[in-house]
């Protein structure tokens, strides 16, 4: 609980291109980690949560339709929930440019590289285990994924296909 507080906290804080944009991000950022409740499982003596995000995506679906009728709302905020963890996963692993423009793929038409990076900033600042206040510092590892979106060039939409 903790956590989603403060990276909804975080999200608020951050700017946005639209209204809508930030509406998504909201949801986003309020949904991300729904699957952690039922996929947590201690192994090897960690916590372990493997397979939340896809998890994540279906809660997020049942709640959302609770709350909107608006379908494209719904999956903009469920593509973003099932690729929060791509990000980290990219940056740490060296991903390469092509890995990137297939992301960017997945996430279009409804969202981009760029929002992506925006959840990735308030999961990331929703970590302060010291106090109730989300951090405020803009991670590294954003920086490094949005460096490489742009290296791609698909920070801001997918790359246009080749063949029609």
């Amino acid at each position: 609980y903790e956590h989603t507080k403060q990276a909804l906290d975080a999200a608020a804080a951050l700017t946005y291109d639209s209204d809508r944009e930030k509406l998504i991000l909201m949801y986003a950022a309020l949904c991300h980690d729904l699957g952690k409740a039922t996929t947590t499982k201690i192994i090897n003596g960690a916590l372990k949560s493997y397979g939340h995000a896809q998890e994540s995506k279906r809660l997020a679906a049942l709640l959302l339709k609770r709350i909107t009728h608006d379908a494209d709302l719904i999956k903009s905020v469920q593509k973003l929930v099932l690729y929060h963890m791509h990000p980290l996963q990219f940056t740490s692993g060296g991903a390469k440019p092509s890995a990137y423009k297939r992301l960017a793929l997945k996430l279009a038409p409804e969202v981009t590289m760029h929002m992506l990076a925006k959840l990735l900033t308030a999961d990331r600042q929703g970590r302060n285990g010291n106090g109730p206040y989300p951090f405020t510092e803009v991670p590294d590892d954003v920086h490094t994924f949005l460096a490489q979106a742009d290296k791609a060039q698909v920070r801001h939409k997918a790359e246009a296909p080749i063949l029609y």
